[in-house]
């Protein structure tokens, strides 16, 4: 898998900041990031944990990795993806 980094997060965020929350940047961001997971969805689904990077129009989680469930995380260390949660 792809290292998920704070780095990553913000180069992530800047892209959609240019190009939208959307399905379309999505897939362009496994193709840029093979390894990677990426997932959107809007961030009234999302509970917990805190986001690791916030816009106006669309919070960050981490993915985490294991060997249950996908779950949030804000281990970097364990991190798998980056979930793209729209701002509504």
């Amino acid at each position: 898998m792809g290292a998920v980094t704070p780095e990553l997060v913000l180069s992530v965020a800047e892209v959609v900041a240019r190009e939208g929350a959307c399905d379309a940047t999505v897939k362009r961001l496994r193709e840029r990031h093979p390894g990677v997971a990426f997932s959107l969805c809007s961030d009234d689904d999302v509970v917990t944990p805190r986001p690791v990077h916030e816009t106006p129009n669309c919070n960050f989680y981490l993915l985490g990795g294991g060997e249950h469930c996908p779950s949030l995380t804000t281990d970097y260390e364990t991190a798998v993806g980056i979930v793209l949660a729209v701002v509504e």
